[in-house]
This record gives structure tokens, C-alpha cells and sequence, in this order.
């Protein structure tokens, strides 16, 4: 097993890879959904950033009332599995829901709803860089500073991973609901990892759940190429039409 440090690092390595991915897989849909361009893109950007702030900045209030910071940690990874493919589905319904087919949306519209759609992801793994500075430093200040750079270092090594990963394989080879679940996978693995480090009644619960959930996203992620539920959302775009096929672009 892990150390508990190894297992943080593990953690934040997951967070830097699936913020990356997340944001990559739902600025397309995004643009997507929108109709957009280049100003879209940076309005959704934009809302990015200062959601992914924000859950910071609450997970710092959160750890100042919880002392318990791991166990946070495990439920933000098992959150993040589970909130993602919702996220997507979101984002591929709310140009559906709220414009025309091919009608233009102001950029006031665009920030809010991006924000509406990313706030769940962008929240949590905000949180989770909060979690793991805490997890590292606990309450010596005078230390604080580089095992700080210790977390940033992961996370930015797990967005170069999620980056490489995106651009020679997954553009390429998998469809955006399938990449999602494999970082579904991921962060339940990562929280398997910090359940280790929970006391025995609440480890035993979270084995155990977990087990059952991963089972579940690995049966889907192994489906057919045409995953139903990659049809399913992709007709939430075209409400009253008959959809007959969806394809990216890389």
C-alpha cells in the first residue's frame, strides 16, 4: 500500500489530469452548443477560472470548520466520478433549451450558462487542491511553502500528462462520454487509494461502494463503440429533430 504522501501526490496527479480533460472535453461541447467562436471560448475559459478559484477558496473555509481533510478528499474524488458525465450531458442540453437550432447567443447568456454547466467540476477539483495542501502541511506554516510547490508540481504534471494524452490519443480514438468515464475510473481508483487511509468501519463502506461503482463505469466504458448513452445526450442538442448522426472534428 501507499503512504499516505504517495497517495496524496496519486490524488493531485488525478485532479491535474481530469481538470485538464474535463475542461478540454467541455469547452468543445460548449462550442459546440453555443455556436461559438473564439470569444466564446474565452468566456467559458474565464468562468473557469474563477469557479476553479472559488472552490478553492471554499474548501479553505470548509477545512477551517472539518478537520478532517481526508476523508474530504475522498468524498470530493468520488463526487468528481460521479458528477461528470452529468456535466456533459448539460452542456450538450443547454443550447437545446435555450436557443434555436443555429441561432447566435449573446455573451451574457454564454457566461452564465457556461457557468451554470461547469460549476459542479470546476468547484470540486478547486477543492481538491485545497485538500491536498492541507493534507501535506498540516499546521506547520513554517513548511507550508514548499510542500505547497510540492502540490502544484503534481497537478501541473498530471495537466502536461492529461495534455499528451488528449492530443495523440483520445482527439482521435474515443468519444467524449468515453473519456469521461475512463477519468470516472480514475478518480475512483484515486479515492479507492485515500480510503486505505480511513479508519476501518468507514474504509470497509467505502470499499465496498466504490467496488460496486467501478464495475459499473468499466462495464459502460467497454460497450459497443456507439455507447447509448453518447446518443442520448448528443439528441439533447436537437429537441423536435430527428438526429442522424453526431461527429467531432479533432
Amino acid at each position: 500500500m501507499l503512504s499516505r504522501r504517495g497517495t496524496i501526490g496519486v490524488a493531485i496527479l488525478v485532479t491535474g489530469l481530469t481538470a485538464l480533460l474535463l475542461q478540454v472535453v467541455l469547452t468543445r461541447e460548449l462550442l459546440v452548443s453555443f455556436f461559438g467562436n473564439e470569444l466564446c471560448i474565452g468566456l467559458i475559459l474565464v468562468d473557469w477560472l474563477l469557479l476553479t478559484a472559488l472552490g478553492t477558496a471554499l474548501a479553505g473555509r470548509l477545512l477551517s470548520r472539518l478537520r478532517n481533510p481526508l476523508a474530504l478528499l475522498f468524498t470530493d474524488l468520488l463526487l468528481v466520478a460521479t458528477i461528470m458525465p452529468l456535466q456533459i450531458y448539460a452542456a450538450r442540453a443547454v443550447g437545446g433549451r435555450t436557443m434555436f437550432p443555429g441561432e447566435l447567443i449573446d455573451p451574457l447568456s454564454i457566461l452564465v450558462l457556461a457557468a451554470v454547466v461547469l460549476a459542479p467540476g470546476c468547484l470540486l477539483l478547486g477543492a481538491q487542491f485545497a485538500f491536498g495542501c492541507q493534507l501535506v502541511t498540516g499546521d506547520d506554516s513554517a513548511r507550508g511553502a514548499a510542500h505547497v510547490g510540492y502540490i502544484y508540481v503534481l497537478e501541473a504534471l498530471g495537466a502536461i500528462i492529461g495534455g499528451l494524452l488528449f492530443h495523440f490519443w483520445l482527439a482521435d480514438h474515443l468519444q467524449t462520454i468515453r473519456i469521461v468515464l475512463l477519468l470516472a475510473v480514475l478518480n475512483g481508483l484515486a479515492a479507492l487509494l485515500v480510503a486505505a487511509h480511513l479508519p476501518i468501519k468507514r474504509r470497509l463502506l467505502a470499499l465496498s461502494f466504490l467496488a460496486l461503482l467501478l464495475a459499473g463505469i468499466i462495464v459502460r466504458a467497454a460497450a459497443p463503440r456507439q455507447i447509448w448513452l453518447e446518443w442520448f445526450t448528443a439528441v439533447q442538442r436537437w429537441p423536435g429533430f430527428t438526429l442522424l448522426t453526431s461527429h467531432n472534428t479533432r
